[in-house]
């Protein structure tokens, strides 16, 4: 890996946890939701119309599932995180549903889309799910009686996020979908869901 991609991994983590300090913190739901998505698509709009232009795509009934598909996934997801948020910490939400979505969506990717990790890929993967048991506060949390849903919400929600990460997947490496335009359709079309909520 150069230092520019670690760079940029380790950028979009602090900016990535920052989003959900600030979802977890505005405890505003659907607005929140609405919200970020319509900035977010008015963001993309430019981009997403230079990748029209100069890539001049082709779109049929497929690619049109599969943007429309990814784009409930994600108000699904948005809105029981947002949920998980005001029921349960941050600390405990977070870490399980951000650590189990990478974990089933590499099993799903293993018999969906017929990958083969490396070996070190997979001790990653664990190291992932020992790393997830000990942030969520290990055995004793678990054991917690008022925990428990909390942690049923947050393995919900990396569920979800595991569907939609092999549903992008699909729509960008076999369908060929331009990932500028697929992510401005997703946030306009979910702006568009959520407006009359």
């Amino acid at each position: 890996m150069t230092g520019l991609a670690l760079a940029l991994v380790i950028v979009s983590a602090f900016f990535h946890a920052t989003w959900n300090m600030l979802a977890k913190r505005s405890n505003g739901g659907v607005a929140f939701v609405w919200l970020f998505s319509t900035l977010m698509s008015l963001f993309y709009a430019p981009l997403a119309l230079a990748a029209l232009i100069i890539t001049r795509p082709t779109f049929d009934l497929i690619d049109g599932i599969f943007i429309v598909g990814s784009s409930g996934l994600h108000v699904v997801y948005y809105l029981l995180l947002s949920y998980g948020y005001r029921q349960g910490d941050l600390s405990l939400v977070y870490p399980l549903a951000r650590g189990t979505g990478p974990m089933l969506a590499t099993v799903g990717a293993i018999i969906l889309l017929d990958e083969r990790p490396t070996t070190l890929g997979l001790v990653g993967i664990v190291c992932i799910g020992i790393g997830i048991f000990i942030l969520a506060g290990g055995i004793h949390n678990f054991r917690k009686q008022e925990a428990r849903s909390k942690i049923r919400i947050a393995l919900s929600i990396g569920v979800l996020i595991s569907m939609y990460t092999l549903w992008d997947k699909y729509a960008m490496s076999v369908l060929l979908i331009s990932p500028l335009i697929f992510e401005w359709s997703m946030n306009f079309l979910r702006a568009l869901f959520l407006t009359g909520l």
